[in-house]
């Protein structure tokens, strides 16, 4: 399957823009923060990960994941599941080049501005899974709305969303909530946050510190 972004144009960013710091277009924008694992070591860490999410979503064939750094998960998910389409999307525009994207389903863009991401014939394509690790928390709260919007227009009512958010206060994480606040914000968007857990001490990546991220199981309410 062919896909397009349809309503954005941009190149994303190649580090010259920003310094990392706070910034008026991308306030939770840090440009080395989700491309400084790409290398092996910290790569294979991912790997249990997408095994766990292969086994508990068997079928899933279509699956997004939003904020996919340097694409570690979407590569190891792939190698499990060759036949099924894993689209990726990031503004960082060095992530195609680390070796672990595939170009022709990777979209350059905001995940928090309006999109669309459409198959051949021009339709939006509804995805079974969606994904976005320590993503969450990057999303100025001004532009949440915007974003919960963008899943909701890419997904069916049997669609589950897996994300982790982390729950610290950084420069770059402009939206580390509690559990209990992304709860509501879910809530009041037309979401059922579930009492679900997938990640754990033997399938957390490099980065991840479980007691320093919540993570976030949801679909559609019914």
């Amino acid at each position: 399957m062919k896909i397009k972004e349809t309503l954005q144009s941009t190149k994303g960013y190649t580090g010259h823009e920003f310094d990392g710091t706070v910034n008026e277009e991308c306030p939770g924008y840090g440009h080395g923060d989700g491309i400084r694992h790409a290398e092996e070591s910290d790569h294979v860490t991912y790997f249990n990960l997408a095994k766990d999410l292969h086994t508990q979503f068997p079928n899933a064939n279509k699956i997004l994941e939003l904020g996919c750094g340097a694409g570690n998960l979407s590569a190891h998910y792939r190698s499990l599941s060759p036949d099924s389409l894993y689209v990726t999307m990031d503004i960082n525009a060095i992530s195609p080049t680390l070796g672990h994207i595939n170009p022709d389903t990777h979209v350059v863009g905001f995940t928090d501005r309006p999109f669309n991401i459409v198959d051949e014939n021009d339709s939006t394509i509804k995805f079974d899974l969606v994904l976005s690790y320590e993503h969450f928390e990057h999303i100025p709260e001004k532009r949440l709305n915007q974003f919960l919007k963008n899943i909701k227009n890419h997904i069916h009512q049997n669609t589950t969303i897996v994300a982790t958010a982390a729950s610290f206060s950084s420069v770059i994480h402009p939206t580390a909530w509690s559990r209990e606040q992304w709860n509501n914000k879910l809530d009041e968007s037309g979401f059922q946050l579930l009492d679900s857990k997938i990640l754990n001490s033997d399938n957390k990546p490099c980065n991840f510190e479980l007691t320093n991220t919540n993570e976030l199981i949801f679909k559609l309410k019914l």
